[in-house]
């Protein structure tokens, strides 16, 4: 469910903040992520499969990634890019929250600043430029590569199958739902998924996908002993 703040300007409304909250679960490497897909063809309606780039942005000492709090990335997705901030990320039983903004970027700007040509504060971004206000200087230092299939399921729930190639080669595979309604509430939502998956196994949450990445990125940097 997302939840958007009340704005002013064209401005603000860029850097509007939303609340997402979604149900992750971790379907371990490709042999889950292959039976879900077949699972998932056979009871819900397909509604279609991108590809994703997801490419990090940091401060040049290292502040976002160290803190593990925040997050901000440029997403490829058929053509399109979109600049996103998620931070306030809190993980329990009943799924993830967290502050979301995104902007949508042209092509052209986006290209740009991914190719070290310009900066975030240097184009009409109005989210990229409120970043650098809180952030300062950001480049892009690592991306990884995402592919989504989803899935119409009961009473407007909505389930997002992620194959995701992490550094180093590891595969990981989740089923995120979104709770975008009001009535929309985590037990609705695992229900639904029952309804498409009735041989759903019992799965753990995942943790959020930056997290591993920066897992991943640690250990192809830790000493060989």
């Amino acid at each position: 469910m997302k939840e958007s703040s009340p704005t002013g300007s064209s401005i603000e409304a860029a850097r509007a903040e939303v609340i997402e909250h979604e149900l992750k679960l971790d379907l371990g490497g490709e042999v889950g992520w292959a039976v879900a897909r077949e699972a998932l063809l056979a009871g819900a309606r397909h509604l279609g499969r991108v590809s994703q780039t997801n490419t990090y942005f940091d401060t040049p000492d290292g502040r976002i990634r160290r803190g593990r709090g925040a997050m901000i990335r440029i997403r490829e997705a058929g053509g399109d890019f979109e600049l996103t901030a998620k931070d306030r990320v809190s993980t329990g039983a009943f799924g993830q929250r967290s502050r979301e903004r995104n902007e949508a970027l042209s092509s052209s700007f986006a290209r740009a600043i991914l190719a070290g040509r310009v900066e975030l504060a240097q184009g009409a971004s109005a989210l990229g430029l409120a970043l650098v206000a809180e952030w300062g200087s950001l480049h892009p230092w690592a991306s990884m590569a995402n592919t989504r299939d989803s899935f119409d399921l009961n009473d407007g729930y909505v389930a997002e199958l992620d194959l995701t190639e992490l550094p180093g080669g590891r595969l990981d595979a989740e089923i995120e739902l979104e709770l975008r309604r009001p009535d929309h509430t985590p037990e609705g939502a695992l229900k639904a998924l029952r309804l498409a998956w009735p041989a759903l196994p019992d799965c753990d949450a995942a943790t959020p996908k930056f997290r591993r990445f920066l897992e991943a990125v640690a250990a192809l940097d830790a000493p060989v002993s």
